[in-house]
C-alpha cells in the first residue's frame, strides 16, 4: 500500500499530506472541546464584564499575551486563544508525526513525546530555581526559562509568555519541517 502511495505522488506531496492531516487532527482535538466548553459555560455562567481589579479571580495578568483583548472583548479572547492552543496542538501533532517517521514503534513515539513535555517542565522548574534566576524577580517569574509548554499555552500564563509562545511555535515548526526534509534523501522502502 505504501509503495503505491509513493508511486502515485511525489514524496514531498506524501509528507505534506501526512503533516497536514496530523496538524488538522491535533488542532481539532483541542479547538473543538474548547469551543464546546465555551458554549456550555456561556449557557450557565453570567456574561458579566471583566475588570482588571478582578485579577485574583480571573487570573489573566496585564502582562499576559492578549490580556487587553481579554479585558475589552472576552469572547474574542476565548476564540483567539482557542485558535492559538489549536495551532500549538497541531504543531505538536505534526512534530510527533515527524518523530514517527524516524522511530517506527508507535508506543515509543507516543511515550517519548508525552514524557518530553514533562521533562521540559521539570528542567524549566530547575532552571527557575537557580540562584542567578532567583535573584531577578522578573526572570524568575517569566515564561522564558520554564520550557513548560503547558504554562505557555495556558490562559493564566506567566509574565512574558508571548516570546515564549513564539519560541515554542517556531521550534515545533522547525522540528516538524526538518525531520521530513532529511528523510526526502533516504530510500523509500
Amino acid at each position: 500500500m505504501l509503495a503505491q502511495a509513493y508511486a502515485r505522488v511525489s514524496r514531498l506531496a506524501y509528507y505534506a499530506a501526512k503533516a497536514l492531516a496530523g496538524f488538522v487532527a491535533g488542532a481539532l482535538a483541542i479547538v473543538l472541546p474548547l469551543i464546546l466548553n465555551l458554549v456550555v459555560c456561556a449557557c450557565f455562567a453570567p456574561a458579566a464584564p471583566v475588570w482588571v481589579s478582578d485579577l485574583l479571580y480571573v487570573g489573566v495578568d496585564g502582562a499576559a499575551p492578549l490580556s487587553s483583548l481579554f479585558y475589552n472583548n472576552p469572547l474574542a479572547f476565548c476564540l483567539v486563544w482557542a485558535l492559538v492552543a489549536g495551532v500549538v496542538a497541531g504543531l505538536w501533532a505534526t512534530a510527533v508525526g515527524a518523530l514517527s517517521m524516524v522511530v517506527r514503534n508507535f508506543l515509543e513515539t507516543f511515550v517519548v513525546s508525552y514524557l518530553l513535555l514533562h521533562v521540559l517542565a521539570f528542567v524549566g522548574s530547575q532552571v527557575q530555581m537557580l540562584p542567578l534566576v532567583q535573584s531577578q524577580w522578573e526572570l524568575a517569574h517569566s515564561a522564558l526559562p520554564t520550557f513548560d509548554v503547558f504554562s505557555v499555552v495556558g490562559v493564566r500564563s506567566a509574565l512574558d509568555a508571548g516570546p515564549a509562545l513564539i519560541i515554542v511555535v517556531a521550534s515545533l515548526l522547525l522540528f516538524s519541517l526538518t525531520v521530513p526534509s532529511l528523510l526526502l534523501r533516504r530510500d523509500v522502502l
